[in-house]
């Protein structure tokens, strides 16, 4: 199976629901174990280091993969696996972060200025990557630690670092990781990140602001209620 092609052949949502649809029916038909073989392991296999796949096809897999786990949970432990792994934060790492946050402080100086936003302001395929990636990673580890030494993980967890730490949503990977957040209906992670990452606040009250308050009011914690309305804490745009 190739991930390789055009932008346009990648519909997140067609292959997220053709992949589920495909696993039902084996099932009906008795037929598990291509379940395994012919649908979870060619996905989990292109994500793994030395491979690296361009950002649409990189949304698509990971999206693909956190749908079909809802009805595969051999597809929970294999996303697990492949984050354990380091594979992910390979991935992460593959981006060329530096010149997306260098092209993203003339986006906040603008908006400081108050004068019209460059191109690289409007959202793309990477930064949409980067979320997803972001997501998987953290959502079974809230509290980042040194990956495995394989291909770039060493690199994707200095990005994660970077981001989760940034005072400023450069490109804007809150509004996108709170996107992917709503999707599975799992805004309550951010508490989980909030308590198990210190470094991570400024990501995490980025991520609330670009909320309406009806979406994570009756989820996020005390904790993390108070550093929301510690004006100190909130960054001025």
């Amino acid at each position: 199976m190739s991930f390789e092609g055009e932008v346009r052949v990648f519909n997140a949502i067609g292959w997220g629901s053709a992949l589920k649809e495909v696993a039902h029916q084996l099932r009906i038909a008795g037929q598990e174990e291509y379940v395994a073989e012919g649908i979870i392991k060619p996905f989990s296999q292109a994500l793994e280091a030395p491979k690296t796949l361009m950002a649409p096809a990189l949304s698509v897999v990971l999206m693909a993969l956190c749908d079909l786990r809802v009805s595969e949970p051999a597809v929970d432990e294999e996303l697990k696996r492949v984050a354990q792994d380091g594979h992910i934060l390979h991935q992460l790492g593959s981006v060329k972060l530096e010149e997306m946050l260098s092209a993203a402080r003339d986006v906040s100086e603008a908006r400081k200025g108050n004068k019209p936003l460059p191109e690289e302001s409007s959202r793309n395929p990477t930064t949409k990557a980067v979320a997803w990636c972001m997501y998987v990673y953290l959502h079974y580890f809230p509290h980042p630690s040194q990956p495995p030494d394989i291909g770039e993980a060493r690199h994707g967890y200095e990005h994660l670092k970077k981001i989760l730490a940034a005072s400023q949503g450069f490109y804007d990977f809150p509004s996108d990781f709170v996107d992917v957040l709503k999707q599975y209906n799992e805004v309550a992670v951010l508490n989980t990140i909030f308590e198990n990452e210190p470094s991570a606040k400024p990501f995490v009250l980025l991520c609330l602001e670009r909320m309406e308050e009806s979406d994570y009011q009756d989820v996020i914690s005390a904790t993390l209620r108070a550093s929301l309305k510690d004006k100190k804490l909130v960054p001025e745009f």
